[in-house]
Formats: C-alpha cells, structure tokens, sequence
C-alpha cells in the first residue's frame, strides 16, 4: 500500500511540473512585427555612434564593465538617449542588446538553460550571408524550436523576417 501511495505522490509531482517551452515562431513574428517600429528605434540610436562591439545594458562582472567598449560606450550616451534606449528595450520585451557592428545588432529575447547547455532565441539584425556560415536557414513552415526539441547535437538556426531581420535560434548541449 505504501509503494501505491509513493507512486501515486511521485506521479502527482512529476505531472505537476510546468513544462518549459521555447516562444514558437510564429509568437516571435507576431511580437516582432508589433514592435518593429521600437526594433528599428533602437537600431537607428545605435547606428548614430562609432562604437561597435558593445552590449547594452552593460554587462557588470564583479563591480567592473565585462568589456571597456560597454564602458565607454554607456560614458558616452546622454541620459535622454539611456532613457530612450531602455524605454525601447522595454517595449521589445528584450534584455539588452549586443552589437558587433553597425550592420548586426542582437536582440536578446529569450534564454533558457543551465551548466554547460543552453538556449537562446533572439532577434537579430544583419547584412551578413547565412549561406556563408553555419546557420541552418529555417524554411517558414519549420519552426525552429520544434526543430531544436527533435535535435540531439548543437545547433545555430535563423529564419527571415525580412529587411536583414532574422529570428535567431542558438542551441547548446
């Protein structure tokens, strides 16, 4: 009797256990596409600066920025455009965002994961050619989290949203 009683408490908090899923890509289209306007905001108030290869928010490690260009970069914004930006952000419903360069901004959206494995899916801007690297082009009837659950190696994925913007799906076991 006990065993049954054990099994059934064991099956109860097992069934009870919220399942994590990634945003599918039809709710990222759907919320990029709202905000699209805020998207090209933030990406206008970044192109105006020659700074690249920053994050914003910048990153703290220990009381200390993770990269001096997050510092100098941050120095340098007026508080009227660090209010824009993190209004913006906010309105995205994004983290932050990290440029590599004028012509590729990420948009942090979304994270998941633990010790040494992980997930992200954000937006991304860029003029770069996937055909070029090792990014999975995404046809728009695959969604790329369904791809990645069936998946058992690593995986980096983009699919178009046309504009050089992209959801980006990065994939780490």
């Amino acid at each position: 009797m006990r065993i049954l009683l054990l099994l059934l408490v064991l099956f109860t908090l097992k069934s009870c256990k919220p399942e994590v899923k990634d945003p599918t890509d039809k709710q990222m289209t759907s919320h990029f596409n709202t905000h699209k306007a805020d998207f090209e905001m933030i990406r206008q108030i970044i192109a105006e600066d020659t700074i690249t290869a920053f994050d914003y928010p910048p990153i703290l490690v220990e009381g200390k920025y993770k990269n001096a260009k997050d510092s100098i970069y941050f120095n340098r914004l007026s508080i009227s455009k660090r209010g824009k930006l993190d209004s913006l952000l906010q309105n995205v419903q994004c983290s932050g965002i990290s440029v590599l360069s004028n012509d590729q901004v990420t948009f942090n959206y979304y994270s998941y994961g633990g010790i040494g494995w992980g997930v992200d899916k954000n937006f991304l801007y860029t003029k770069r050619n996937f055909k070029e690297s090792d990014a999975e082009i995404c046809p728009p009837e695959v969604d790329m989290s369904e791809k990645r659950y069936n998946s058992i190696t690593n995986c980096h994925l983009v699919k178009e949203l046309g504009n050089n913007w992209y959801i980006e799906l990065n994939y780490d076991r």
